[in-house]
């Protein structure tokens, strides 16, 4: 219409020849002139093709097609098997297989086995019929208020999630939805299964991505790696860098890059440049040691004990910080210069099969008293065979008096007490010893944010601490507690990744 309106105005008040216009506006002359005869343009003539080839077939397509109105859904014929049918039936019949789906599509659509799409203009009303909250709709799709109100909530995707599940209720197919909506037919699927077996609130759920740093057996890698002497793995101690704590994880099939094992390494309250000097050891024979320690872990009789054994202090009796519950407008302080109440050193030892802890209150830390724990430890177990004492590689640890203790006793006891043996830690590998964690949850419970009057009063706090413990674990032998326990770094089980020792203590 626009461009007869042009020919005519052109011919009238432009040019004024037919030629003219035709050169001017680029059409045919016959166009002129059909323009100058009539301002509305003829109906063209839509040519409709004759099946020649398809005319033999027509009958036995149309009964295959009658038939299958009788029977389910699943049983009816594709055009595909129709089309292969009428090669078998109609030998001399040269017909594309193109030819016969045009044809059934269109046969299917006129009796009714399948509905014709909707259109964009029929998605868009019942779009606009929702939004509006119309009453007719909304009958239709009566108790799911719930998927309606998403419906104009952002972000998009629990939108499109509802719509998903209305569409399919108003009668949309999934391929349907899938078009108007954007996405694939496989997520339309995925979504119309999740609201069928779980509902609506598993619908709309934000499932977050688990992060690579979160994923315990990476965390356990990273640390057995940080835990060994880097010459162990080929490296010098003095430059070695995050790179090659990158290569020696790629090597055993743990890939990541320096920011995931940063995060790792910090969320165990450490930097990097502190954590591979803090947390690595240096004994050239550390993977000789800990294999011997967890091969007596793992045989570890019934009558046989293992003792995680070490000393916390000396700290001072004062007004020591920490979390505090204050009320609004108060602000909590703590004297920087206080005068001592006393100090106290606590020596201590982990039973780790029974998660008993026996302690008593030292002086100073010396042979003296690595004896005298041991001693009381098999006054305690004496009806164990064997106490296997597990300690750092302080020099107290390991003097000559205290091997000489160990030798004497083991001479002499002939049954009548257990044996004792000593199972030392690689060196400075003080993270590994699982009594640091008992220690850090027993500070995080009495010590901080305390103001004992005296150090008999920090003493009776401590021992009720470890009774309290002892008698929960002896109930719960195979439970760890929720109570102040959860306030314990690791749990009370050796393992050669654990960070057992606080950060904040070096």
């Amino acid at each position: 219409m626009e461009v007869f309106e042009l020919i005519r105005r052109e011919y009238k008040h432009g040019v004024g020849t037919i030629r003219g216009v035709a050169d001017k506006l680029g059409v045919h002359r016959r166009m002129v002139r059909e323009a100058l005869v009539s301002a509305v343009p003829r109906e063209r003539k839509i040519a409709v093709r004759k099946r020649t080839k398809l005319q033999p077939a027509i009958s036995i397509i149309d009964t295959i097609l009658e038939g299958d109105q009788k029977v389910p859904q699943k049983q009816r014929h594709t055009a595909n098997r129709i089309w292969r049918r009428l090669c078998e039936e109609l030998l001399d019949l040269e017909i594309a297989e193109s030819t016969v789906r045009k044809y059934v599509r269109e046969r299917k659509h006129e009796i009714g086995l399948i509905g014709c799409a909707p259109t964009k203009q029929q998605w868009m009303e019942w779009l606009y019929s929702l939004e509006m909250r119309d009453s007719i709709a909304l009958q239709c799709l009566q108790g799911n208020a719930e998927l309606i109100d998403k419906i104009s909530e952002s972000p998009n995707s629990p939108r499109k999630r509802a719509l998903v599940i209305l569409a399919q209720k108003q009668g949309f197919s999934i391929n349907a939805i899938a078009e108007h909506l954007g996405i694939e037919r496989n997520t339309v699927r995925r979504y119309l299964t999740t609201y069928e077996k779980c509902g609506a609130e598993e619908l709309f759920q934000r499932k977050q991505k688990k992060l690579k740093s979160d994923v315990a057996e990476f965390q356990n890698a990273v640390f057995e790696f940080l835990h060994e002497p880097p010459a162990l793995s080929g490296f010098n101690r003095t430059t070695w860098r995050m790179e090659d704590l990158q290569k020696a994880l790629r090597e055993n099939g743990h890939c990541a890059c320096g920011k995931v094992i940063r995060q790792v390494i910090k969320k165990a309250g450490y930097r990097w440049k502190s954590a591979r000097i803090v947390l690595t050891s240096t004994d050239p024979k550390y993977r000789e040691k800990l294999e011997y320690l967890q091969q007596i872990l793992s045989r570890l009789k019934e009558d046989e004990r293992f003792f995680s054994i070490d000393e916390y202090g000396p700290f001072a009796i004062k007004m020591i910080g920490g979390r505090i519950l204050t009320g609004p407008g108060e602000i909590p302080t703590v004297p920087q210069w206080q005068k001592s109440k006393g100090f106290l050193i606590l020596t201590a030892a982990l039973e780790l099969s029974n998660n008993r802890v026996s302690h008593f209150y030292s002086n100073a830390k010396n042979t003296a008293e690595m004896i005298r724990m041991a001693k009381v430890l098999i006054d305690e177990y004496r009806e164990a065979s064997t106490l296997y004492l597990s300690w750092d590689v302080a020099s107290w640890h390991m003097s000559k008096e205290l091997l000489a203790f160990v030798a004497e006793h083991n001479e002499n006891c002939r049954g009548s007490s257990p044996r004792l043996e000593l199972v030392p830690l690689p060196a400075s590998a003080q993270f590994l010893n699982v009594i640091e964690s008992v220690f850090s949850g027993m500070a995080r419970a009495i010590i901080h944010n305390s103001d004992y009057p005296s150090k008999e009063a920090a003493m009776q706090a401590i021992d009720r601490y470890f009774s309290e413990r002892n008698q929960y674990h002896a109930d719960n032998p195979k439970r760890a507690g929720k109570k102040i326990w959860g306030k314990e770094r690791t749990s009370s089980e050796f393992s050669k990744s654990n960070n057992c020792k606080d950060p904040r203590y070096r």
